[in-house]
């Protein structure tokens, strides 16, 4: 039994109990007070009628006293309890009423004034009807105002038959006694009417149903024949008393009876089926949901590698021209494709703000807590975003002592990109003034980006925070852009605890005002960031031990074949391993013009065929992760079998820019993670900084291997 159930069911013994007391308190008044010179005792008739009912009510408490004991559901207990009240109540009434300690008077006709009566009908009627609506859902209210009535109609009633009450008096009782009936007969015909409409599929439950919608409208309306038939004297009082009695018993049987908990019960159970099949349902829509989550996330995922993966060509193969890969190009000519690169990196930010967007609203989006040095960062955006300015429009630097801080120096580069871009895009003439400095208290630092541009209007301050909101959203708008940066900027800055704020006068210019907590007080910061090269938590080489460098580890490095670079004048190799001509192009026409020698794998099982075939080791492995048939993943694991981190690097290319990649990737044995489309210095560095660590490494373990000899 459940603690609800438990409770339910203390609260019912309490209840009735209470219930039972002022039942026998009334009683007794009713014996003391009532005047006893007009008393009439009972007949011999009189008395086998109450004797007859008495025993009917003590053989129904018997047998629910018996399902008391071997019930052990809670709402069974309840139902038994009540039919044990209801059943003790009648039997002990007519036992007072037969024995003579209640008063019975003569009223009119062949009425009797017989107060017990009205007591057991006012004591157990509401008890009654409270087992029939237990049958339907109806509301506590239509219960309560049910049980009420019926109260009403009994009180009054019994009032109504006082020998020493005036007709005039005694009509009056009688249209109060009447008034609340036809809502009560129309309550017990909805209640029963409801539980039927609940058992469609079971015919056995419905016929029971509707034989107790019939008996309850014909019983209860046979009350008040039966009263006013008394009250017209047109039958014996011993008659009238043997219907009485007849009609209360039935109605007491039947309602406390196991047809009544049956169909209860039935319903119940019923209702419970249909309240786990709703859960079910519930449940099957929250993993669908959830499935069509994990679809969107995967279509996203897979719609950023294929963006971004054509991406890549536009910018590397641009950078390569630029630089003169292919020979020296006219003026005009670099102009143009420098124009295709700034479309083509406009396009990524584009892409990069809506997936950030999208995983901010899902609370995806991880924000790094490092320790950032904020001036170079400034400088660095700003050498980013010269090239956004119009012709006519100046950078004004005045970033003041601003202290390193913790935060994502990623998504801080991202904040002031967008802020920078937007007053670019609004500023024809004039300038863009980037200030910076710490606040009063020391606890924050604020950067600031003011431009001479149109302005917003002061109305407008809170929509351009807005997902795809601009202040001008009409056609015939003079600016483009999708109205996402300053969405995603505002959803950044308060992921790290921060503020922005903005000032505007419309024709002068606006100020955007970005305030970040120095310190995170959730997180300790990590060591410095270098926005030259960002340190990756691949480079926390292997851990070697003494014994095993100048064992394994030595025998390793020094046994293998030879890299490339020892037989051919100090020249490295990389080995570009990716399914996409176009990426390997680009690769290639970086890389040449450096001085490396780069050569290609169009999948994972060309790579290991390489690596097994050709007596020259590669220098570097750049790899591809999503390819056909062998993911980069697998690659790397398989390559990391046989030739360790700090013998081989390998530096993994991918479009999939999500935390769990990159960890994935590290995870799987790679030296580094770049993310495309990448910049070529940063591709350049990075590759350069691999070889040079792992020289480094090669010629102190040499060192080693040497003093041992």
């Amino acid at each position: 039994m459940s603690r609800r159930q438990r409770r339910t069911l203390a609260l019912t013994v309490y209840a009735l109990l209470a219930c039972v007391i002022i039942w026998l308190f009334l009683s007794c008044l009713d014996s003391w007070y009532t005047p006893k010179e007009n008393r009439i005792a009972p007949t011999r008739r009189l008395i086998l009628s109450y004797q007859w009912c008495m025993v009917g009510y003590l053989s129904n408490l018997i047998l629910t006293l018996i399902k008391l004991v071997f019930e052990d559901n809670g709402s069974k207990l309840a139902m038994h309890l009540v039919s044990c009240y209801v059943n003790f109540v009648a039997a002990w009434s007519y036992y007072l009423i037969w024995s003579g300690f209640s008063p019975m008077m003569m009223d009119q006709g062949s009425c009797l004034y017989l107060p017990q009566r009205w007591l057991l009908y006012l004591f157990t009627a509401p008890h009654l009807l409270y087992l029939l609506s237990q049958m339907s859902a109806c509301s506590t209210a239509s219960r309560t105002m049910l049980i009420l009535e019926n109260a009403i109609t009994c009180a009054a009633g019994g009032i109504a038959t006082m020998p020493w009450l005036s007709q005039k008096q005694k009509v009056i009782w009688y249209i109060v006694s009447c008034a609340p009936f036809p809502f009560t007969n129309m309550r017990i015909w909805s209640m029963v009417t409801e539980a039927m409409g609940e058992s469609l599929n079971d015919l056995t439950s419905r016929r029971a149903l509707h034989f107790m919608r019939v008996f309850s409208i014909i019983t209860w309306n046979m009350f008040p024949v039966v009263y006013f038939t008394s009250i017209d004297g047109w039958l014996p009082v011993e008659v009238i008393e043997a219907i009485w009695a007849c009609l209360d018993w039935l109605a007491k049987m039947v309602y406390s009876s196991s047809l009544m908990e049956a169909n209860f019960f039935t319903i119940a159970h019923r209702r419970e089926l249909m309240h786990v099949r709703d859960s079910m349902l519930k449940q099957q829509e929250i993993e669908q949901l959830n499935k069509d989550i994990t679809r969107k996330d995967d279509f996203l995922s897979t719609m950023s590698h294929e963006l971004r993966t054509p991406l890549n060509g536009i910018i590397g193969l641009s950078e390569a021209l630029i630089i003169g890969s292919s020979g020296e190009l006219p003026e005009k000519a670099l102009q143009t494709i420098s124009t295709i690169k700034m479309s083509g990196k406009r396009l990524l930010q584009l892409i990069n703000d809506i997936l950030d967007a999208a995983k901010m609203k899902q609370g995806g989006l991880v924000i790094k807590h490092q320790e950032v040095n904020v001036k170079q960062i400034m400088r660095d955006v700003m050498d980013i975003t010269k090239s956004l300015l119009p012709r006519k429009v100046s950078f004004i630097d005045k970033v003041g002592d601003v202290p390193n801080i913790t935060a994502d120096s990623d998504r801080l580069v991202q904040i002031m990109y967008n802020l920078i871009g937007n007053a670019a895009k609004f500023t024809r003439t004039g300038s863009i003034t980037l200030s910076g400095g710490t606040s009063k208290d020391g606890m924050r630092i604020f950067l600031a980006v003011t431009d001479t541009g149109l302005g917003i209007p002061k109305d407008k301050f809170g929509q351009i925070f807005g997902a795809f909101e601009q202040v001008d959203m009409s056609t015939t708008r003079s600016y483009g852009g999708t109205g996402l940066g300053l969405h995603l900027v505002k959803q950044l800055i308060e992921a790290h605890n921060g503020d922005i704020s903005v000032e505007s006068e419309m024709g002068v210019g606006s100020t955007f005002t970005v305030w970040l907590p120095i310190k995170q007080v959730d997180s300790e910061a990590l060591p410095p960031v270098n926005p030259d090269v960002e340190r990756s938590v691949s480079q926390e080489w292997d851990q070697l031990d003494p014994p095993a460098a100048h064992n394994s580890g030595t025998q390793q490095l020094l046994m293998t074949r030879p890299f490339y670079h020892e037989k051919h004048g100090g020249q490295h190799m990389v080995l570009s391993v990716d399914d996409d001509h176009v990426n390997q192009m680009v690769v290639d026409s970086l890389l040449s013009p450096e001085g490396f020698h780069v050569e290609q794998a169009m999948n994972g099982d060309e790579a290991l065929e390489f690596l097994e075939e050709s007596p020259y080791l590669p220098d570097l492995i750049l790899l591809d992760i999503m390819m056909p048939a062998m993911s980069g993943y697998e690659v790397c694991q398989t390559i990391r079998k046989k030739y360790k981190i700090s013998v081989l690097p390998i530096i993994m290319l991918s479009a999939k820019n999500t935390a769990d990649a990159v960890n994935k990737g590290l995870e799987m044995g790679a030296n580094d993670y770049i993310k495309k489309p990448f910049d070529r210095e940063e591709l350049i560095g990075r590759i350069r900084m691999q070889i040079r660590t792992r020289d480094l490494i090669r010629q102190s373990l040499q060192m080693g291997g040497s003093s041992l000899q």
